[in-house]
Order: C-alpha cells, then sequence, then structure tokens
C-alpha cells in the first residue's frame, strides 16, 4: 500500500525520498484509477433495476441521471490512459467519483422513503477511495468534503422537504463511511511511508553490503602499495588468458619486470623511497600497457605485464618502451640512482601444457637480462640493452 508522505521530521523525510515516493504513489494512483473508473462505469447502469425495484415513480427520471454521466465518466476514464492522465491521476479520479456522488445526491433528495440504500451507495465511494484507491490521503478528505457539500445542495433543492429521519439516515451512513474511509485512509498511509521506508533503507543497505563486497573482492586482486593487480589476480587471468587463447590459437605474451637495485635503494635511502620507487615504476607500467593488458606486482621487486593477443616481438617494443622511460624518470639532482629494469619477453608456444610453462621461459629470460641489467631479454640471444 502506498500514499503520501506527512510525518515531517523523520529522519528518512528528505526532499528527494518525498519525490520518488508521490512519484511511485501517482504511479499506483493511475492503475488502481484505471480499476476504479472502470468499476464506476459499470456499476451506475446496472443499478438501474434497484432503482426501478425501490423506487418505481422516479426509476425512469433516476435511470436518465445514471446513464447521462456514463459518457463523461468514459471520457474521464480514457484520460488515465493520456499524458495529462499520468500527470495528474488523481484529479480525474476524484473528477469520476464526484460525478458518482453528485448524481446519487440527486437521486437521494428525491427518493420516495428508501433513503438508506442510496445513502449507502454513496458511502460506497468513500470507502473505495479509502480502500481501493491508492492515492494521497488529501483526496480522500476532499471526496468526503465535496460529498457532504452536494448532498446539502441536493437536500436544500429537493422538491420536499425531508424528514429528520430521512436526515438522520443519511447523515449516519455517511457520517460512519467518512470517519471508518477518513481513519483507514489514515493509517493506510501511515503503513504505507513505513513500508517505502523501510524498503528504501534496505535498498541502500544492499548497495553498501554490494559496494563492501566490491571494495574486499577489489582489495583481494589488488596490490595494496601500487594499485596494480596482485599475484592472486595474476595467477587467475594468465590461468584463463592461456586456456582461451590455446583454443583459439591467438597469441599471448607475458612481459616480466625486475626493477635493478632495488635493495641497494632500501639499504641506503630506507624502505620509504624504496617505496615510493615501487609506485613510480607500476605508474610507468600503467601509463604504457593497453586497457586489455594487465600489470601486477608480482612480488617484491619483480612486476609482470600479461599481454592477450600479442605476438612477443610486439611486446619486446613495449618492454623497451618501458625500460626507457623508466630511465627518463630521473631528472639529475635526485640522490637516487638511475632507475633501471631487466625484463623478460615469452610469447605461448604450442607446447606449452599449461601457463606455468609460459612463466618458466620468461622467468628464465629476466634471470639472463639482470646477468647485464637495464636489458630486455626475448629469446636465447644475448640480452638487448
Amino acid at each position: 500500500m502506498l500514499g503520501w508522505s506527512f510525518m515531517a521530521g523523520d529522519v528518512f523525510h528528505t526532499p528527494g525520498l518525498r519525490t520518488a515516493f508521490r512519484a511511485e504513489v501517482k504511479r499506483s494512483t493511475q492503475a488502481t484509477a484505471v480499476a476504479a473508473g472502470l468499476i464506476a462505469i459499470v456499476g451506475m447502469p446496472a443499478w438501474v433495476g434497484f432503482d426501478h425495484l425501490v423506487d418505481p415513480e422516479h426509476a425512469a427520471t433516476f435511470t436518465l441521471v445514471r446513464l447521462s454521466i456514463e459518457i463523461p465518466l468514459i471520457a474521464l476514464w480514457l484520460s488515465l490512459f493520456t499524458s495529462l492522465g499520468r500527470r495528474r491521476p488523481e484529479l480525474v479520479m476524484l473528477l469520476i467519483l464526484l460525478l458518482v456522488e453528485g448524481s446519487i445526491a440527486y437521486m437521494l433528495a428525491n427518493v420516495e422513503e428508501a433513503y438508506a440504500p442510496y445513502a449507502l451507495g454513496m458511502s460506497l465511494a468513500i470507502y473505495g477511495s479509502a480502500f481501493l484507491l491508492i492515492w494521497p490521503w488529501g483526496y480522500t478528505a476532499a471526496l468526503i468534503a465535496l460529498t457532504w457539500t452536494a448532498v446539502a445542495a441536493a437536500v436544500a433543492l429537493a422538491p420536499d422537504p425531508l424528514s429528520s429521519s430521512a436526515i438522520a439516515t443519511i447523515a449516519y451512513y455517511l457520517g460512519t463511511a467518512s470517519l471508518i474511509g477518513f481513519l483507514g485512509q489514515f493509517f493506510r498511509q501511515a503503513g504505507a511511508w513505513t513500508e517505502f521506508r523501510n524498503r528504501i533503507e534496505l535498498e541502500r543497505e544492499h548497495e553498501r553490503n554490494e559496494a563492501l563486497r566490491q571494495q574486499l573482492e577489489r582489495l583481494s586482486r589488488e596490490d595494496p602499495l601500487t594499485g596494480l593487480a596482485n599475484r592472486r589476480c595474476w595467477d587467475e587471468t594468465l590461468a584463463r588468458e592461456f586456456e582461451r587463447t590455446r583454443r583459439q590459437g591467438s597469441s599471448l605474451t607475458v612481459i616480466l619486470c625486475d626493477l635493478d637495485r632495488l635493495k641497494d635503494i632500501n639499504d641506503r635511502f630506507g624502505h620509504a623511497v624504496g617505496d615510493q620507487v615501487l609506485k613510480a615504476t607500476a605508474d610507468v607500467l600503467g601509463e604504457r600497457v593497453r586497457a586489455s593488458d594487465i600489470a601486477a606486482r608480482i612480488g617484491g621487486d619483480e612486476f609482470g605485464i600479461l599481454c592477450p593477443d600479442t605476438a612477443p616481438e610486439d611486446a619486446c617494443v613495449v618492454a623497451e618502451q618501458l625500460r626507457r622511460r623508466l630511465e627518463e624518470l630521473h631528472d639529475g639532482e635526485s640522490p637516487l640512482p638511475v632507475l633501471t629494469l631487466s625484463v623478460g619477453v615469452a610469447g605461448r608456444e604450442s607446447r606449452d601444457q599449461s601457463p606455468s610453462d609460459l612463466m618458466v621461459r620468461a622467468d628464465h629470460r629476466l634471470y639472463r637480462a639482470k646477468g647485464t641489467r637495464n636489458a630486455v631479454s626475448s629469446g636465447e640471444s644475448a640480452p638487448v640493452a
């Protein structure tokens, strides 16, 4: 059940939440108004037989009254499917109910003694607005007020004054309906707002939990110092890409990089400076790799770049660019030595049975490059410096 927000001061009573609540109420109003309007269209002429049964003298006149509002009722009902009806379904439904209440008020003032059934008929519209329709509570209050106004006007204009018992009967039925309808709508709205507020809080909690889950997932796959992928992420991605490229027969190349003389930097300048050097190296790797590649800190001062759909010779070009770019970071005034990389490059071969075969070959070439330092090794020939 839905309704209008009226709990000022509530912790969730923010303009944004009120706007969302009202929009949801409006959508529900349009949907329930279609059903309620159809009931009014069918119900009004269907009671013609009742008029002939309880008041044959006025039955013909009452039939004309009922049929005379059918076209306006249908027109209003059809407007619910237009842009106007979607924007203001509450107003359209209020007009439908007022046509019904006005016509019954006329009958009520002209009927011979059968006041109770017609008063009950007016009461049904009030009950329906409170318990069938989903709309802002103010419209139920407006309907009640306008119903009483219509009855008062009809009674005042009646050709014959109504007896006190007739007025008491009408007042009893309408008064009971008004009280029950208003209180029912009031508590319905309170429950609707509480339900909406709780649902929004649950959605917010779900979003917070999802964000936390994503953050934990990211942290579990990210190196905290450099922001690159960690060893776990590297191993998972390498295994997945290895199988994919083996099935498709495409290229896969691994670039392993080792930061030269990091131990000397840590011993001489401290681990804080060493961490800055690692971050600077990670930034260089992040700048030079493609979106489809993955750069990772595999451990200590060793980094890796996984290059799917890349031939080893193309990866060697990237490796050489990385090596030169790291050298260029030295500004000449820093007490730090020139930063250099030793790089091993290996591509997947048809004889490789697992990712470890590819990693062993890349690691072997990295070891060969470390022999001279500041070099790229991509085969059995001497490393290129």
